[in-house]
């Protein structure tokens, strides 16, 4: 077998365990544009035949990248494979490319119904993001649509998606929906016919993660784009970027296809104002997560970075600390459900410096996030959410994750409670982030 288990990245290195050839193989896989040496070690991985094909294809749906790994192995060993797979991979690709047309239908008609009532909105993710990063809306899943607004149309954006037919997920009293715009970042709809998701952002992060994005910079900044025959609003490249690397950082980076976004974004956006970019980061209190996604692109997909990236990343050893932790964790099987305790380790080591770490615990503690949907308290009672938040966090899930019956009684005793509490990636399918009613069943990502 050669040298064929150590190309794909160098967490290969890593994976002399029995399914590190999968591993390698859906490394190899998870890129658009691949050099003849990868190319190479992809027909000679499939012709020896000894890969588990139902631990490879596990893999790529538990990572979001089956539309990549269906699209690459039908270019380069479409001979190799076995039919039955062959063809359900083309299936799957096939219905990826579908799902996205009709989201990428969907968010052109929100945009201009927005645009009617004079309220700008960025596409974010979704669709947009997959023309944008891969030319083919069929190569990346899209799970649903994320659209960012000024925090002043929130309220005229919610009617205009309201009179589409969306309705909001979870039903708000006027008190929950006052806390939900200090301490959340996002309102989440439903379209029931077609099964849509849709978010409505007025920010990109919840206040618990300390990331302090210049919101009004990002309007400012802002640019137009082409898709699908026309124009929308972006994020520049820089705040992107950046976004990308946050938005990774928050699910904890289990997942391989947010690394391959950072990747393609850099293959796609060769322009980068790098001086500004970290200035941006160092900024807005992201620079470690920003540095991280980076260092994670270049670990596992060989990504070129440029020199003062590289310099920035040499300056902060934690930066590779937390990168050679995080592929550690990328490929073990089961499901990624940190505690409430790992989950903040892993964000405070994630910001630098005494008062942006300082800046973060007070955030973490003091944000409900989530929590908001167990009870409805007045403005006078908001204090309250914090006691609610810690006793959730650090007594019953602690519990529940030990007793099924008490984690289906508290469900049971406060059925309004949001998954999306949870900033990891079980919590997906609740936050938003799942894929309900796109091409696969597994979660994807936005």
């Amino acid at each position: 077998m050669g040298d064929q288990r150590s190309t794909a990245g160098s967490l290969a290195r890593d994976l002399s365990h029995s399914d590190g050839l999968e591993t390698t193989l859906l490394l190899a896989c998870a890129r658009n544009r691949l050099d003849l040496e990868t190319i190479k070690q992809i027909k000679t991985i499939v012709e020896e035949g000894e890969v588990d094909w139902t631990l490879l294809v596990r893999r790529a749906l538990a990572h979001g990248l089956t539309p990549l790994l269906a699209w690459n192995l039908a270019r380069f060993s479409s001979d190799s494979l076995p039919v039955e797979l062959a063809g359900a991979l083309r299936e799957l690709l096939a219905q990826n490319h579908a799902r996205n047309l009709v989201l990428a239908d969907e968010v052109l008609t929100i945009v201009d119904l927005l645009e009617t009532h004079n309220i700008p909105a960025i596409p974010i993710k979704g669709p947009v993001l997959a023309k944008n990063l891969f030319g083919d809306l069929g190569l990346r899943q899209s799970g649903d649509l994320d659209l960012l607004v000024p925090e002043r149309c929130v309220s005229s954006a919610l009617d205009v998606l309201t009179s589409r037919g969306y309705q909001l997920r979870e039903s708000l009293s006027a008190d929950q929906d006052a806390a939900y715009r200090r301490y959340w970042y996002h309102f989440e709809l439903e379209l029931p016919d077609q099964k849509i998701l849709a978010e409505l952002h007025w920010n990109l992060t919840p206040r618990s993660m300390a990331v302090r994005f210049d919101i009004d910079g990002l309007w400012e900044r802002a640019r137009t784009i082409p898709f699908e025959g026309r124009s929308v609003l972006s994020l520049s490249s820089e705040d992107y970027l950046i976004f990308l690397c946050v938005h990774g950082s928050k699910h904890l980076w289990c997942r391989l296809n947010w690394v391959c976004d950072i990747h393609e974004f850099l293959s796609a956006h060769t322009t980068i104002d790098w001086k500004r970019c970290l200035e941006l980061a160092s900024k807005q209190g992201c620079e470690r997560m920003l540095l991280l996604g980076l260092t994670l692109a270049e670990a596992l997909l060989e990504t070129e970075l440029a020199e003062p990236v590289r310099d920035r990343i040499s300056a902060d050893p934690k930066v590779r600390q937390l990168a050679e932790q995080t592929q550690v964790d990328l490929f073990r099987d089961g499901e990624c459900r940190p505690l409430a305790g790992q989950t903040f380790r892993f964000f405070l080591a994630l910001h630098g410096g005494f008062r942006d770490r300082l800046l973060f615990c007070w955030s973490y503690v003091t944000a409900p996030d989530g929590h908001i949907g167990i009870v409805s308290l007045p403005r006078c009672l908001w204090f309250l959410y914090v006691p609610i938040e810690l006793l959730y966090d650090y007594v019953w899930r602690p519990l529940g994750a030990r007793s099924p019956w008490l984690r289906k009684t508290v469900k049971r005793l406060f059925p309004r409670l949001r998954a999306s509490a949870f900033p990891f990636p079980s919590a997906l399918a609740a936050s938003g982030e799942s894929e309900a009613g796109s091409a696969e069943s597994q979660p994807a990502d936005g």
